[in-house]
């Protein structure tokens, strides 16, 4: 196995070790809901971080590259979907998943006791999370093979930047804070948490999002080379 794989491996099991620990022993002294979008937005990056590593290293045969699939007929959204379900079948990142869940529910029930509340904020984290993914592997698939691999490094630069400049911003601007909860790749889907006001708009900003991806890539399917 490459180098940079194993690594990649244990440095995201070795964050999902520490999101455990932190849920056990730090999450009790955050506060409920502020803090758990801060650190959403953290895993959020973690996860653009790992998909440019797969990328970059990752072998044809385990789906990094399309032009390893044998599918017939060959439709570009299949190839998409299995570039994903690839990626979303690796067991470190599943794992990584179970560790941002059992931090949830713990730091949930810190400050709650309902169970239903609960259920409905996991199963939005689920969604999501494979949400950002399915939007960082739509990107990908807007670069060209040219330059592919400093292309995604530039957009796992641009991605991590903007995020890290949102957070900064939104200690000092009531706007900015508005814009953090409502980002739809790090915590948007659960700004209900903040206030319903904040729910609604986080709604239509994520349909008005996913309407818009849908619209490129129907474009951009005759001209992906496959």
């Amino acid at each position: 196995m490459n180098l940079y794989l194993k690594s990649s491996k244990l440095v995201l099991l070795s964050i999902s070790f520490i999101i455990v620990l932190i849920s056990i022993f730090l999450s009790e002294y955050d506060t409920w809901v502020t803090d758990l979008f801060y650190s959403l937005t953290v895993f959020s990056l973690i996860i653009v971080i790992d998909f440019m590593f797969y990328e970059l290293f990752c072998p044809n045969y385990n789906g990094r590259d399309h032009l390893a699939f044998c599918i017939f007929p060959i439709y570009r959204i299949k190839v998409l979907i299995i570039e994903i379900k690839y990626y979303l079948k690796r067991w470190e990142v599943l794992i990584f998943l179970l560790s941002i869940l059992f931090y949830i529910s713990y730091f949930y029930f810190n400050n709650n006791f309902k169970l239903l509340p609960l259920i409905l904020v996991l199963f939005l984290y689920i969604i999501q999370f494979i949400y950002l993914i399915c939007f960082i592997f739509i990107i990908k698939n807007f670069q060209s093979n040219k330059n592919f691999k400093v292309n995604i490094k530039n957009f796992a630069s641009l991605f991590i930047s903007i995020t890290i400049m949102l957070v900064i911003l939104a200690e000092r601007s009531d706007v900015a804070l508005q814009i953090f909860y409502l980002n739809p790749f790090s915590c948007g889907f659960l700004s209900f948490l903040v206030s319903k006001e904040n729910g609604i708009v986080a709604l239509i900003t994520i349909l008005c999002l996913t309407v818009f991806l849908g619209l490129i890539i129907q474009k951009k399917f005759k001209e992906w080379p496959l």
